[in-house]
């Protein structure tokens, strides 16, 4: 009997542990299908009521899509810069590989096969370089980027063909048939996607090649943001240029590879290291050159200097855009506060229905979420359109490289823009999330708002901050046009704007492997230039005012410290073409050529850094060492030169050798002309298409063209920051506008008293402008120490601006001021119209 008991009291102990069992399961199991049914029934009442106020929504939508659409183009863009890859399968296994600094070509010829060939960490290891090359003759040719790459390239990126096959493996020295493969988009562009282009010839820069295949679709070579247009065999080379394949010193090859299974990238680079230290004490390269080998980025662009240069813009953008999309969402947040005031009654129906906060603040949240997913699609199309003009923008095209944005959105930039969207509306939404909850039955029948002085507070909050970010805004595209004005008054180092530049590069043509034969060409295109009508002087140099990319070499007196300047080859005529002035000594002369004792000319830069206690004068006569050969080089004469590699930076000194005495397979020709040099450019084709029609002009352009290159990054950025700038302020105008028009809805019955009392309409007018006025106040204290910051970051970034220089700052405030004044001047004028039917109605 008490055994019975004991069971029956476990038993009943047990029932209530089993019910409560029993019922979380239940719940858990039920729980996403009840949320997932609250879920439709709100996304149902959030859809039915956007579609019940179409002009509402079309503005929330519209004014969220301008700050998504900035974001996304924003970040399509550093997608294509900074995140892309062209490597297939896993890209963690691919090392590519940068020496010293990352400035230069990492690798010779003869050095890449060593590593090649000794490494023990790489499945595949290859070899690539960029450079511009000709298709057809000079009537009908075009300039193509072409990557010389190895036999390896392909596998090593584990790439295969779209159509046809690629270079065959194992070396062939030499004996390679000159063959090419196709990109997918320069096969669709020339050739209208021709299969049958696979084995037709085609002539490159002077020489048949075969197309031998077409690369699939969206493979653009190695170097970012140059996108490749033909590959071409690196072993085509060695008939026109053999010293590339047998140089140590000439290194003109971007290296990489594949890691095999296992191999981390320290081991492969230790590995590179160690045959480096080999050849170093094997070859007996210099002892202060920086040989070390490490990794580069993968992922967009590899050269750390244009990458980082690119981290920056990018970053800048990302600013400018973030602050355009917080100013979309503070009017978004103004507008549904608004509505939320106006939707009181049937959010306090819902509560006395039974609802409670947390489900007032989730339909609120999913309404906001419905226009912020709207907002998002519609932002996604209108960046679409956008990415469009983004090439408009690109870098122009220098004498060696043509850029080309391969800007596309692919799954990166749409969940972006979908976290932007949902963010945003997670964002905009809190605020009339909590008003909903404040709901209040009973103040609600009374049409009466409790809570107004809070909203009227959130709202004036939002508009401050709209109106620090237009400071700000305000304030940085101020700097950038300040800028720009500032670069414009340098003097470029140019003559006038009566001069032609003509690039004549025969490292595309085979003339390499023959000196003699371009010597002659060089002195035959400047011979019959000469003699064209209009022409005032012509002078053949191989470097120009503001060209960044200049050669550079280091000079020294003998004990003293090595210099690194720039080098300019150039002909006797060089200084009366560019206007230069000889402060000592003599110019060059025809006797000064092979053969003769080397001299030099140095501008007064590097005859005051050589010389530092002795004049212009003292410096002739004197001994320097020239390049890593050490080269003696005797000072004829000094001249007073302008030499810059860009605007922003100090003129370099610069040492002038006679062309005659050494050879540059490229060289410009300068031509100064009596009238506009533009009516020069066809006769000048045609002169050098008479001596070889192989050879065609990349870039003839004047020199006010190469200014207006030299200004591109700053011009640029002024547009983009400016075009920003307007678009936030646009936003912030209505934004302003309608927290105006809403206080001044909500004060008819106050402006009515006071003009039935014996108020004037101008008194009224100037009440609302000063109201208007105090709501931007905050923003402006909160704006000012932005703008100040924004001030001392971009002084860091652009020329000739100083730091926390007061002017711009001041000046951005001032024009805020101003557009606040016309923002606040149509309520006005509504509430002194309406000021009369209000004393009618009272």
């Amino acid at each position: 009997m008490a055994q019975d008991f004991r069971t029956q009291l476990t038993l009943d102990r047990r029932g209530p542990a089993r019910l409560w069992g029993r019922t979380l399961a239940d719940w858990i199991r039920s729980m996403p299908r009840e949320q997932l049914d609250v879920t439709r029934r709100d996304l149902g009442v959030s859809v039915r009521g956007v579609l019940r106020s179409p002009l509402f929504s079309f503005a929330v939508v519209v004014s969220l899509a301008v700050g998504i659409a900035a974001t996304s183009v924003v970040f399509t863009v550093g997608n294509a810069l900074l995140l892309q890859t062209p490597l297939a399968g896993d890209p963690s296994r691919f090392v590519g590989v940068l020496r010293g600094d990352g400035m230069a070509e990492p690798c010779s010829w003869p050095d890449y096969v060593e590593y090649r060939d000794r490494n023990r960490s790489f499945s595949s290891f290859a070899a690539w370089n960029i450079m511009p090359v000709f298709l057809g003759r000079s009537g009908q040719s075009e300039s193509v980027m072409a990557e010389t790459v190895s036999d390896t390239y392909f596998d090593m990126l584990q790439a295969r063909p779209f159509l046809g096959r690629l270079f065959a493996t194992g070396g062939c020295s030499g004996s390679c048939p000159q063959e090419v493969i196709l990109s997918h988009r320069f096969w669709q562009r020339a050739y209208g996607g021709d299969p049958g282009m696979v084995g037709r010839q085609l002539t490159l820069s002077g020489v048949p090649a075969a197309v031998i295949g077409v690369m699939p679709e969206g493979f653009d070579g190695m170097l970012p943001p140059v996108m490749t247009d033909i590959w071409i065999h690196a072993e085509n080379r060695r008939l026109t240029n053999p010293e590339l394949f047998s140089n140590r010193r000439n290194r003109w090859l971007a290296i990489g590879g594949r890691l095999k299974d296992g191999v981390p990238s320290a081991q492969a680079l230790a590995n590179l290291n160690a045959i480096d230290r080999q050849l170093q004490s094997e070859n007996r390269y210099a002892e202060h050159e920086d040989r070390r080998l490490w990794a580069a980025a993968t992922c967009g662009i590899g050269v750390p200097a244009l990458r980082k240069r690119a981290e920056v813009v990018v970053a800048l953008l990302g600013v400018v855009a973030l602050l355009v999309l917080l100013i979309s969402c503070g009017n978004v947040a103004n507008m549904l506060l608004a509505r939320a005031i106006a939707r009181r009654p049937e959010m306090a129906m819902r509560r006395a229905l039974g609802a409670g906060n947390s489900r007032l603040i989730r339909l609120s949240l999913t309404e906001s979420i419905v226009l912020a997913a709207l907002g998002g699609i519609t932002g996604l199309f209108l960046s679409i359109w956008t990415v469009g003009l983004v090439p408009v923008l690109q870098p122009p095209a220098n004498d060696l490289y043509t850029y080309r944005f391969a800007l596309h959105q692919d799954f990166r930039v749409w969940a972006f823009t979908a976290a932007v969207s949902l963010g945003c509306g997670l964002l905009f939404g809190v605020l009339p999330a909590l008003q909903a909850a404040r709901a209040d039955c009973l103040q609600a029948v009374r049409n009466q708002d409790v809570h107004g002085r809070p909203r009227r507070l959130a709202a004036t909050m939002l508009v401050s901050c709209q109106v620090a970010f237009c400071i700000v805004l305000l304030t940085a595209a101020g700097l950038f046009y300040r800028s720009f004005a500032r670069q414009q008054q340098i003097e470029p180092g140019f003559p006038d704007a009566r001069g032609l530049i003509v690039p004549l590069n025969l490292n595309l043509v085979s003339y390499s492997g023959n000196e003699e034969k371009g010597r002659r060409f060089f002195a035959a295109v400047k011979d019959k230039v000469l003699r064209l009508p209009g022409v005032q002087s012509a002078s053949l140099a191989s470097d120009i005012p503001l060209n960044a990319g200049a050669p550079t070499v280091e000079v020294r007196r003998d004990g003293s410290a090595p210099v690194r300047i720039a080098l300019d080859l150039i002909d006797p005529d060089y200084l009366a073409t560019m206007d230069i002035r000889l402060l000592a000594g003599r110019n060059f002369s025809a006797h000064d050529r092979a053969g003769s004792p080397d001299v030099g000319l140095a501008d007064k830069r590097l005859a005051g850094q050589l010389w530092p206690a002795a004049s212009g004068a003292e410096a002739l006569g004197g001994i320097i060492l020239v390049g890593e050969e050490k080269r003696a080089v005797r000072i004829v004469g000094v001249v007073e030169s302008e030499s810059r590699a860009s605007l922003t930076e100090a003129p370099r000194p610069t040492l002038f050798l006679p062309a005659a005495q050494r050879y540059s397979p490229m060289l410009y020709l300068l031509v100064r002309a009596n009238a506009g040099p533009d009516r020069l450019t066809g006769p000048i084709s045609q002169a050098v298409a008479s001596i070889d029609d192989a050879v065609s002009l990349r870039r003839m352009r004047s020199f006010q063209e190469q200014l207006r290159d030299v200004l591109w990054p700053i011009r640029t950025g002024t547009k983009v920051v400016a075009a920003a700038c307007l678009t936030a302020v646009l936003l912030a105008i209505l934004g302003l506008y309608g927290v105006v028009a809403y206080a001044m809805a909500r004060r008819q019955r106050e402006m009515g008293i006071r003009v039935a009392l014996g108020a004037r309409p101008s008194d009224v007018l100037l009440s609302v402008i000063r109201d208007g006025l105090r709501k931007t106040l905050g923003g402006i204290l909160f704006g000012l120490p932005l703008a100040v910051a924004a001030n001392l970051a971009l002084t860091r970034m652009l020329y000739g601006l100083k730091p926390l220089d007061p002017v711009v700052p001041l000046a951005a405030i001032a024009v805020w001021l101003a557009i606040s004044c016309c923002a606040c001047v149509p309520p006005a004028v509504r509430a002194v119209r309406h000021s009369l039917t209000t004393i009618r109605d009272l």
